[in-house]
């Protein structure tokens, strides 16, 4: 999976969850980021920035919080307007 997939699936992976809770846009997005994963902080940011552009997350805060315990990102929670 190259990383331009991956960031676009975890895109994917925020709006089925915000849209399941009935959002209309995301505000913030809290994520855990292993020391396993491919890609850091500063990678992760950037190219969210890029990607959620026309989605419900575009202009969301996104708060990372590294995890030694975790290999993958893992979304933590939403914060949404409905």
């Amino acid at each position: 999976m190259t990383d331009k997939t991956f960031i676009r699936n975890f895109i994917n992976q925020v709006e089925t969850a915000a849209r399941q809770q009935g959002a209309k846009k995301i505000t913030a997005i809290s994520v855990k980021l292993g020391a396993g994963s491919k890609i850091d902080a500063n990678y992760l940011t950037f190219h969210f920035l890029l990607a959620s552009q026309g989605t419900l997350a575009e202009g969301a805060q996104l708060n990372i919080h590294s995890s030694p315990d975790t290999q993958d990102l893992i979304l933590e929670s939403l914060e949404v307007e409905k």
